[in-house]
């Protein structure tokens, strides 16, 4: 699992710990978001609902 978070502090040290892949970044800079992604091979997050996330 891999958390996108903006600052590397006690909450994503947490994180870490329960074995999550942190990254440090800011959400309104695609690159940032492009690093993060990088490697992802599956999307996650509210419940997938067919209609929000279309498979073409």
């Amino acid at each position: 699992m891999r958390a996108f978070v903006r600052r590397d502090d006690k909450r994503a040290q947490s994180l870490r710990e329960a074995g999550a892949e942190v990254f440090v970044g800011d959400l309104l800079k695609l690159a940032d978001v492009a690093a993060a992604l990088k490697g992802a091979t599956e999307r996650s997050g509210a419940k997938h609902d067919a209609t929000r996330w279309p498979t073409e």
